[in-house]
Parts: C-alpha cells; sequence; structure tokens
C-alpha cells in the first residue's frame, strides 16, 4: 500500500486531474454527435471503425478516421516535444494550447469548414495527455477510459486481499466519472445550444482554469500541482 496524501496539495491535484478528464469527454462526445461517430480523444473506436470500413470496401469513409487519428498522434507529438523543452511552466503551455486549439476549431466553424473544426479538437487531445496528475501514487488525468477502468478492476482484486487502499478503486472510479459527466454535459449543451456555443463553454472553463493555475505557479509560488513525469 501507499501512503495517502493529504491536505490542499491532494485537493489541488485531484481537482486538476478530474477537470482534465472531464474536458476529454467533452470534447469527445461534440465529435461524436456532430461527424457521426467519430471520436476525438477515443482513438480506440475509430481504429476499430477503420477495419470496419476498410473490411467493407468504404475506404472513402476510412480516410477521415485515419485524418482523426494521425491528428491525435500529431497533437502528442507536439506535447512531448513541449514537455522536453518546457520544464516547470508546462501545465501552463498545455491550458494555452488548449485554448489558442479552439479558438481555431471556432474560427473554421464561423467560416463554413465544419470538417476541420475537428481537428485542432483532436491535436488539442493528444495534447493534453502530458497532462497527467499523480495522486497518492497513481497516474491520472489521461483520455483512457479503457486504461482507467482496467485499473480500476484490478485496484478492486487487490482490495479484496488488502494489498491496496480502498481510497484507490475510488480514484479510478471518479476519473471514469469525471469523463462520463464530460460526455453528458457535453452532449446537453450541443443539442441546446449548438456546437459554437459548447466550444466557448470550455473556452470559458479553460481560460478559469488557466488563471487559476497561473495563480498558484507563479504569484502564489505553488508547484505542487506538476505534470506527471513519464
Amino acid at each position: 500500500m501507499v501512503k495517502l496524501e493529504k491536505g490542499n496539495k491532494y485537493k489541488r491535484k485531484f481537482f486538476m486531474a478530474m477537470i482534465f478528464t472531464f474536458i476529454s469527454g467533452y470534447i469527445d462526445i461534440l465529435g461524436l454527435v456532430s461527424i457521426g461517430g467519430m471520436f476525438l480523444s477515443f482513438m480506440s473506436g475509430n481504429t476499430t471503425r477503420i477495419g470496419y470500413f476498410l473490411a467493407n470496401g468504404d475506404f472513402s469513409f476510412a480516410i477521415p478516421y485515419f485524418i482523426i487519428i494521425f491528428a491525435f498522434v500529431l497533437g502528442s507529438f507536439i506535447g512531448g516535444i513541449l514537455k522536453e523543452l518546457i520544464k516547470k511552466e508546462i501545465l501552463l503551455i498545455v491550458l494555452i494550447s488548449d485554448i489558442l486549439l479552439i479558438i481555431l476549431s471556432m474560427i473554421f466553424y464561423v467560416c463554413g469548414l465544419d470538417w476541420l473544426t475537428y481537428i485542432p479538437l483532436t491535436i488539442a487531445m493528444g495534447l493534453q495527455n502530458i497532462a497527467q496528475v499523480r495522486v497518492n501514487k497513481i497516474v491520472i488525468g489521461k483520455t483512457f477510459a479503457s486504461g482507467t477502468l482496467h485499473a480500476l478492476g484490478i485496484s478492486l482484486a487487490k482490495l479484496v486481499f488488502k494489498k491496496e487502499q480502498p481510497t484507490t478503486p475510488l480514484i479510478y472510479f471518479t476519473s471514469w466519472a469525471a469523463a462520463l459527466l464530460g460526455a453528458l454535459i457535453g452532449a446537453l449543451l450541443f443539442y441546446r445550444i449548438g456546437l459554437e456555443f459548447s466550444l466557448l463553454t470550455m473556452l470559458i472553463i479553460l481560460f478559469l482554469l488557466f488563471f487559476w493555475v497561473l495563480y498558484l505557479e507563479l504569484i502564489a509560488k505553488d508547484t505542487d500541482i506538476l505534470i506527471e513525469e513519464n
């Protein structure tokens, strides 16, 4: 078992991890409801659809999924480069990048380039995967729900044999629930206010998060919220 973190440090790190997971669920659902089953952070689903279309000879239908996967890998590549070059303020850089990419998506949408709207969003999801936070020795905050659910099952098995803290499966479950909540709210907003205002809502959330982290890291000199090193 691991020694549990407590106090404000734990709360800040836990909140940061959950909000990033929430964002991934929120953005992912926009692709699903807007362009007919295309995921923006769940690449396993896109890969499965590529196989389905190729098996049926629908090569033209597979191309957009290849593009989305390429955009996700590109985002991860950019994130990896930034992480190597910038150590201390990488969390701020991730948030700034997300903000700029969402603004670019909104510009594409306003200009009538609907399909291009989703490429910057997918790049943002790939880039955001470097925003991993360690809470009680558990790395969370990624966009991979399958991995989170797998870890939840393993932690429950260890808990049966008293080899795990009760809080560990709870953390994994909460992380999954954050992604679910993001998808739920994203879908509800999309159907009521449309894509443009759904993106604007996320933009406001990211701005608020950016200024909060800016205060913690640069003004309060609190560096407890850090990107987990791979």
